[in-house]
């Protein structure tokens, strides 16, 4: 029989189903919700240190390593890639999710974070040897689609309930 609780301060009665109370930490700690909380982190790791890199990257001098943009340049590709990467998601994301699975998707924006951390120094020598020129630019554009993949990691349909199958 399901207890039933009174509130103080009104009559409304609240009932309590076993399987309402809260599991015990012991029974959440296992293999599948461990994998899915480090997977979740390094993901939310390397995207915060990617996110806290872009703009000082951007904005650093030449003299530095960085590209020296300004404040304005920089909220313009940042805007614009927030904007096109809303897009791209409301567009595809499903599609994507669907066509090649959620484990896919998930590891394939781990793997994009490899050549967008390399672009950086790639980036630098190009802007150190001859200015922002338009390999720069192409390599600020080429990371667009692979910040995009990264972007896709995070999300799942809610039909596969979180889990990480492909």
């Amino acid at each position: 029989m399901p207890k039933k609780i009174r509130y103080a301060a009104s009559e409304d009665t609240l009932v309590f189903h076993p399987h309402n109370e809260p599991v015990p930490l012991r029974q959440l700690l296992v293999f599948p919700v461990i994998i899915s909380v480090a997977n979740y982190m390094s993901l939310a790791f390397l995207n915060i240190c990617l996110n806290a890199l872009i703009p000082l990257f951007f904005a650093m001098p030449l003299e530095i390593g960085g590209l020296g943009f300004d404040p304005a340049t920089i909220g313009y590709i940042i805007g614009s890639y927030g904007a096109f990467m809303g897009g791209f998601q409301a567009l595809f994301f499903a599609r994507i999710i669907h066509h090649f699975g959620v484990k896919r998707v998930f590891v394939t924006g781990m793997i994009s974070f490899l050549p967008v951390f390399a672009l950086f120094p790639i980036m630098s020598y190009f802007a150190q040897r001859s200015g922002v020129t338009t390999i720069v630019w192409a390599c600020i554009l080429a990371m667009f689609p692979l910040l995009m993949i990264m972007d896709m990691a995070y999300g799942w349909l809610p039909s596969y309930s979180g889990v990480i199958e492909s």
